[in-house]
């Protein structure tokens, strides 16, 4: 997005991988939404694809969002816009109108869909590494260690008063929170001891 030109349209594909409500704390999440914050200022036209509007994240839904287009079925849209009160967060989405339109064929389509579907399987064999059951794993226990001596050594992942970056851990490692949390726990432990 840095890159961009003021006023370019910027489309996040598979937007559940970054902007997913559930996770709306990780680092990859802030980082796209401080991006977003940031970006007003570029006039920049954002179109989000995710599979359920209601999942997206509540600054996007309920902020950011000029208009909601729900795709019923390949050629077949429902345009929505947001009603929103004065004095209440509530936002309400109101259908303005039904389109129809051609369904996208050919080698362009397919072109798309092919990448599209590498990135996913990208995408959950990482979500698996990153998530995988730690109780099962024996060298689980090693490896967060050795992580965790290598963070304690890195002055990088610490504050000036001695607080874990966590976030950083996170991003950097590709860890989730809990984990990220754990590691930096044992961490803090071989910088005190």
């Amino acid at each position: 997005m840095e890159s961009a030109p003021r006023g370019s349209s910027i489309l996040f594909d598979e937007a559940a991988m970054g902007l997913y409500n559930r996770e709306s704390m990780t680092a990859t999440n802030r980082a796209i939404t401080t991006a977003a914050m940031i970006a007003r200022a570029k006039n920049y036209h954002m179109v989000l694809c995710i599979p359920s509007f209601w999942s997206l994240d509540a600054y996007f839904r309920d902020h950011r969002a000029r208009c909601w287009i729900h795709v019923e079925r390949r050629g077949e849209a429902v345009v929505h816009v947001p009603v929103r009160q004065r004095y209440t967060k509530d936002v309400f989405w109101e259908q303005v109108i039904l389109h129809f339109f051609s369904p996208i064929k050919g080698a362009v389509w397919d072109a798309y869909e092919a990448r599209k579907m590498a990135f996913i399987q990208k995408a959950l064999k990482a979500a698996k590494e990153r998530d995988r059951p730690q109780e099962n794993d024996e060298d689980a226990a090693a490896r967060d260690n050795a992580l965790a001596e290598e963070i304690a050594a890195n002055p990088e992942f610490w504050t000036p008063k001695g607080y874990a970056k966590r976030g950083l851990i996170a991003a950097r490692y590709g860890l989730s929170a809990f984990h990220a949390r754990h590691v930096a726990e044992v961490a803090k432990g071989h910088r005190e001891g």
